[in-house]
């Protein structure tokens, strides 16, 4: 057993094993940093360009209500707010698609009345006055919460409806507004691939020029304490 121990320190305290731990263990710590910021800064960087998407989508949105309203009341000669929401053709105004993501489009007047419902389901009464981003809107205000209700979370636009009592809502899983940009994943299997390589060349650097020559020189020692002086001559290479 005391020989199993010596042995086994010898091995972990071995230069071959050290050039290894000297190599790979600080190329693997440096990776998994890198990694871990990247994602994070990539995570952070998605949500802004997803929260720009939708803030400017739900602005233009509602100035197209907006007009569409207005026309139709002047060309019928009728009051604004007596204009009929089917009138306004709203499932084309709005239409928001997204594959295998439900998007919710939800137009609200001043007193909790839905007005037009397309995608999800939105809470009736009084509650759609507490919904995410509906009581921004009734202050007229315009922009965008994240609400972590569901895994990933879903991006909620908001803004008020010019010249009218209504407010535009849109709803969706924040994720689903990056599938058209570069993920930063993408790039993970080259980062990888870099990594290993640059991990090879620095092992075959380390085995050819430092650990086979210290093998060769110790040899050689072995050899000259035998007598042979000779040994000497042989040059072992290496840095």
């Amino acid at each position: 057993q005391r020989m199993k121990l010596n042995l086994a320190t010898i091995s972990f305290h071995g230069l071959r094993v050290q050039v290894l731990l000297w190599t790979i263990l600080p190329l693997t710590i440096l990776l998994i940093v890198f990694s871990l910021t990247g994602i994070s800064g990539h995570q952070a960087s998605m949500h802004a360009l997803a929260a720009e998407e939708n803030s400017r989508l739900v602005v233009a949105l509602a100035k197209v209500i907006s007009l569409q309203a207005n026309y139709y009341a002047l060309q019928s000669q009728i009051k604004l707010s007596e204009v009929p929401i089917d009138a306004l053709e709203l499932d084309q105004v709005v239409e928001i698609e997204h594959p295998d993501v439900v998007v919710t489009v939800a137009l609200i007047d001043r007193h909790g009345n839905v007005l037009f419902n397309r995608g999800g389901v939105v809470p009736s009464g009084q509650a759609i006055l507490s919904w995410p981003g509906v009581p921004q809107a009734l202050m007229g205000e315009k922009g965008i919460v994240f609400e972590p209700e569901t895994g990933e979370g879903d991006l909620i636009a908001y803004a008020p409806v010019p010249s009218t009592d209504w407010i535009l809502v849109i709803r969706e899983p924040w994720h689903s507004l990056t599938v058209p940009l570069l993920r930063f994943e993408q790039a993970t299997p080259l980062i990888l691939l870099t990594a290993i390589i640059i991990s090879l060349l620095i092992l075959f650097f380390g085995l050819r020029f430092v650990v086979q020559p210290l093998h060769e020189l110790g040899i050689q020692t072995s050899q000259i304490g035998q007598g042979n002086f000779e040994a000497a001559s042989k040059p072992v290479g290496g840095v």
